[in-house]
């Protein structure tokens, strides 16, 4: 598989989209923003890309109203060849939580301080961290892809110490994705899918050292690290 096609599906599995969380919202919950750095780690490769977790909240401040959050990360010197790291996610509806996920494998964690800035509800607002680019999560490898049908297939992977949770999903030839779920087992059945026989896909499973899915309420609590790892498995359906 090339490195261009796991960079494609670690961003559509763990980058690309933001999660909404809404279990739970405290009715007054505060503006906040909070952010958490931690390693990317996989099979073969050299040095550690970076992960970038940061969490937010916007009030409830009119029914309609609804903003824009970029979000800019900096970091200590020679992380990112000394650039920001800038990613935006669109109209944040107010009285609702955000875990906002990017990662880039490009980029080496470099040990030190970081911080995230945003404007939210027309107040700047900035996180600060510290992070040891030294520990990293173990790689998940994936143990078997059995398929019974060309609609399920079932995918089992080696638990790694640290790992809350895995994000477990299927991907076409594409990079396109099929079908995920998260898991707290190693492993995962997905069914009701429309495969072809004899064609090539992809599973990969990424494990996180820390579980963001929580309320809102407890954006604040999260921890200031939280490393990623993945595996990525070409298979043929039968």
């Amino acid at each position: 598989m090339n490195k261009t096609l796991t960079r494609t599906l670690l961003a559509l599995a763990a980058g690309a989209a933001s999660l909404v969380v809404t279990a739970q919202t405290p009715a007054r919950a505060p503006v906040g923003l909070a952010l958490s750095m931690g390693t990317i780690n996989t099979e073969g490769q050299q040095a550690a890309g970076s992960f970038v977790l940061t969490s937010f909240y916007v009030p409830a401040l009119e029914p309609d109203y609804k903003q824009d959050v970029k979000v800019v990360v900096r970091g200590p010197a020679g992380w990112n060849k000394g650039q920001a790291m800038e990613f935006e996610v669109a109209e944040v509806t107010p009285g609702e939580g955000y875990w906002s996920f990017t990662g880039a494998e490009d980029v080496p964690l470099v040990s030190g301080n970081y911080t995230a800035e945003a404007v939210i509800d027309g107040k700047t607002l900035r996180s600060e961290i510290s992070v040891d680019a030294t520990k990293r999560l173990e790689v998940p490898q994936i143990q078997s892809v059995q398929n019974s049908a060309t609609s399920q297939v079932s995918l089992r992977w080696r638990a790694v110490p640290g790992a809350e949770i895995y994000l477990a999903g299927l991907y076409d030839a594409a990079g396109n994705e099929l079908a995920r779920a998260a898991s707290t087992d190693n492993e995962e059945s997905f069914t009701g899918l429309s495969l072809e026989a004899g064609a090539t896909y992809y599973a990969q499973v990424i494990g996180f050292s820390y579980d963001p899915n929580f309320s809102v309420e407890q954006f604040a609590q999260v921890p200031s690290q939280v490393n990623v790892a993945y595996d990525v498995e070409e298979f043929k359906l039968k």
